[in-house]
């Protein structure tokens, strides 16, 4: 009896501890972070003054590391639906000095459509890692999202796990 007693109080713990809040930037977007997190009000405040797309940004930890997620929306002139606005302003831009395009492609996973583009941007002597997601609600809208982390010094195969364990539980309002 007692067993069963500590094994049950064992998975309600793990399943309390595990259970994610979804964040909703804007009331429409929302997500779950299933790693370590922590709203970056400040910082979010002084990178809005460069780019006033993004509209959250929160520090992940990483083994060990804090990564910047950010969360960017943007807004076309029209309705569009997703995979033309990837292609004439995702996927078809132009690769400059400082950023390498890796990859930019769809693909189903789980039974869901996904859209990631990977770059390689050069500052200075180090070369940082981003991983980007876009969504539209309905897959038809005059806004895109995009979901990126970014990083350095960690695995990118850790950044590319964790980001699609975000992306996976996105869904609109």
């Amino acid at each position: 009896m007692k067993k069963t007693f500590l094994y049950l109080a064992l998975i309600v713990i793990s399943i309390s501890t595990n259970a994610q809040k979804s964040i909703s930037p804007d009331g429409v977007f929302n997500y779950q972070i299933n790693v370590k997190h922590e709203l970056a009000k400040d910082l979010l405040a002084a990178v809005k003054k460069s780019n006033p797309n993004i509209i959250q940004l929160e520090i992940v930890t990483i083994k060990g590391e804090n990564i910047p997620f950010a969360i960017s929306k943007y807004e076309g002139g029209e309705v569009t639906i997703i995979e033309v606005a990837l292609k004439d302003y995702v996927y078809n831009v132009k690769a400059n000095s400082i950023t390498k395009t890796i990859e930019a492609k769809s693909f189903t996973k789980e039974g869901r459509v996904f859209h990631r583009k990977i770059t390689i941007s050069s500052m200075g002597d180090k070369n940082v890692y981003n991983v980007m997601y876009y969504f539209m609600k309905n897959n038809k809208s005059k806004f895109l999202y995009e979901i990126k982390l970014s990083a350095n010094n960690v695995d990118q195969k850790l950044i590319d796990h964790t980001l699609y364990n975000i992306a996976k539980t996105v869904y609109f309002k």
